[in-house]
């Protein structure tokens, strides 16, 4: 009876080569989004530096749309790891490294929440602007929008810090799982 226990659950648990199926979505998606980031903080940066407060207020509307973009990008990325990746990681690994890795996702969790935050606060900065342009509303708007983006590069190293590793040392045992 245990024997076929074992190898039902074993049975249930994907096969490693989904989980290669998985990383190579995890890499590209993070790529993605890094460009993604990269864009909108060279984009920040730019308003930041110009001296014409209704100028750097209109680019700031413009930027909108990309930002609403990329959180839409990221929070699908975001699914896709809650109902993919992450299940199929605690279904390996929870048992062995308990609380060691529960820590750093929590801090990567942390950071995904606190970037999406700062990032719907910029979009928050920037309708307030609309009414009445001014240089430290827009200071204040490019500040949560580069901070957001700190905080979400960030996101994304931890979670390749703990995922990747994980992953490596599954597949490099994996010869007798099915």
């Amino acid at each position: 009876m245990h024997k076929a226990m074992v190898r039902r659950r074993r049975e249930e648990l994907p096969h490693p080569s989904e989980l290669i199926v998985m990383l190579g979505q995890l890499r590209k998606e993070h790529i993605e989004l890094r460009f993604m980031i990269e864009r909108i903080e060279w984009a920040a940066d730019g308003v930041e530096r110009m001296v014409d407060v209704l100028a750097a207020a209109n680019e700031l509307r413009e930027l909108k749309a990309s930002i609403r973009e990329f959180m839409e990008k990221l929070e699908q990325h975001a699914a896709w790891e809650e109902e993919t990746l992450l299940p199929f990681i605690n279904e390996y690994f929870r048992r062995s490294y308990n609380h060691r890795i529960d820590d750093s996702i929590w801090t990567m969790e942390k950071d995904h929440e606190m970037g999406r935050m700062y990032m719907e606060q910029f979009l928050r900065r920037v309708s307030e602007i609309d009414a009445h342009p001014n240089a430290g509303m827009v200071a204040e708007a490019v500040r949560c929008l580069l901070q957001g983006c700190v905080l979400l590069r960030e996101h994304l190293r931890i979670e390749e810090q703990i995922v990747f590793p994980l992953a490596e040392g599954m597949l490099s045992g994996s010869s007798g799982l099915k």
